[in-house]
């Protein structure tokens, strides 16, 4: 609109006279055109802020194992493959005990109960700092991050401790821990190798325990 006074006012140079209700209704324009700016502007980041949520909430449902809640194999992968490019870090390997006992008796609906209540166990008792995963079936892998060798079997033991007070259909869970930390000449097959190894160990030395490969 001002332009075209403007305009306007270019082609014929006598004086412009604009009434007063000219006035106001270029105000009104002017008003209703920042109103509609400020609402475009405001809806824009809303859906912004939409989009973001909905692409948060994406990426944890594709990094998220859907029965436990923990982090699932394909963000272990990812995670495991970061830190050994960047940083020491404590591996822990874990399977519960007499899991198949466990189907095979009360069938596979209270298998997953175990299995949830295992995971709910090891995110309370892992340090901040640590991711939770499930490796598939009843195995799970925590990883700890700046964590000595010593740290991680400390860790290990209180997870064995504290799953040995849950009772399943009157039994005790236990779980059985192999325990490692990586080297600098680490690839991820070699840190998961040497934690499969110590928990067949810990399986054949009797399981409920933790056993180590340095």
């Amino acid at each position: 609109m001002c332009a075209f006074i403007v305009y306007e006012h270019s082609q014929n140079p006598e004086p412009l006279k604009i009434g007063l209700g000219s006035v106001f209704n270029i105000i009104e324009v002017a008003i209703a055109h920042i109103v509609l700016f400020r609402f475009y502007e405001k809806t824009r980041f809303a859906a912004y802020d939409t989009l973001a949520e909905k692409n948060q909430l994406i990426k944890k449902l594709a990094e998220t194992d859907k029965l436990t809640g923990l982090f699932n194999r394909e963000k272990l992968d990812r995670t495991l493959s970061s830190l050994l490019k960047s940083s020491n870090f404590g591996f822990i390997l874990l399977d519960i005990d007499y899991f198949k006992e466990i189907n095979d008796t009360y069938g596979h609906l209270e298998g997953d109960k175990a299995l949830v209540i295992v995971s709910n166990k090891l995110k309370s008792v892992s340090p901040s700092k640590a991711l939770c995963a499930r490796w598939g079936g009843e195995e799970f892998v925590i990883i700890i991050e700046g964590a000595t060798l010593d740290e991680t079997k400390e860790v290990a033991t209180t997870i064995i401790t504290d799953i040995n007070g849950i009772y399943f259909h009157e039994k005790r869970l236990s779980v059985s821990c192999g325990v490692t930390i990586n080297h600098s000449d680490d690839n991820t097959l070699t840190v998961i190798e040497r934690a499969d190894l110590a928990l067949y160990r810990a399986k054949k030395n009797g399981r409920n325990r933790v056993e180590y490969n340095e």
